[in-house]
């Protein structure tokens, strides 16, 4: 936040202004704590440790290289979270893209955290990540995942360090080209979703939606699907309960 104010002299001249403006630290602190996310959630989100966010946030670092992935998942302007240049963050009019004021930042629930977690014990969770399938069940090609992993596989490049990644193999072919039926998606809990990439829509009656984001308002959540024909459609803020990107597939 910026303030102003002016030391006046006797006779109403002005002799000088003074000006308050954050720190790094503390334009990082309101930002993640707008998003909802703990320290460790915003390191994870970015493949680093919770020590460099805290030593950011105790003001012993003053600039980093880690700014741009920073303010990506955190969903503000990269040169206000650096310097405190410009708004806070950036509203895309003509997209229909609303970053400001989000309701919920979708990127963690109790409901899918068990179901992920669950599919861990015992494993190895440094070399191996669980994949989920779902059975088709409901409207707008909606899934529901199965209980357990069918299968494990090497953690790839991406997902190095997210503990929580897991993968997602595809049923049905309503994203056909994007995604094929078997195919094996890869997925991080805690990237921040960004127009023209896949997710995962976990709802909160339990059914999942795997489909291309296009963009968020306040209100809905608006996908696309390009089978039987292409066509975008909204899913209410209020069904959602996670949303989880894409960062990509196994090779077939």
């Amino acid at each position: 936040m910026l303030s102003t104010g002016t030391f006046v002299e006797r006779g109403g001249k002005e002799t000088c202004m003074f000006r308050f403006m954050q720190t790094f630290a503390e334009r990082l602190r309101e930002a993640r704590e707008a998003k909802g996310l703990s320290q460790s959630a915003l390191a994870r989100a970015i493949d680093k440790s919770a020590q460099a966010i805290q030593a950011i946030e105790a003001g012993r670092v003053q600039s980093s290289r880690l700014t741009p992935q920073i303010a990506e998942v955190l969903g503000v302007n990269a040169l206000w979270l650096s310097e405190g240049t410009g708004e806070m963050v950036t509203i895309a009019k003509d997209s229909g893209i609303i970053n400001q004021e989000q309701p919920t930042t979708f990127q963690s629930s109790e409901m899918v955290d068990a179901v992920i977690s669950s599919a861990r014990i015992g494993r190895d969770q440094r070399d191996l990540i669980p994949v989920l399938a779902a059975a088709r069940g409901g409207d707008d090609q909606e899934m529901f995942v199965d209980d357990g992993p069918i299968d494990w596989v090497p953690r790839p490049g991406p997902l190095v360090g997210v503990l929580e990644a897991y993968a997602m193999q595809v049923t049905g072919t309503s994203m056909v080209p994007m995604y094929k039926p078997g195919q094996v998606l890869w997925v991080n809990p805690f990237k921040h979703p960004v127009p023209g990439k896949g997710v995962i829509i976990w709802k909160r009656n339990k059914a999942i939606l795997v489909k291309e984001f296009v963009r968020r308002t306040r209100d809905h959540i608006y996908l696309l699907e390009y089978a039987p024909e292409a066509r975008t459609f909204a899913v209410a803020v209020g069904e959602v309960e996670a949303i989880h990107v894409i960062v990509g597939l196994e090779d077939q």
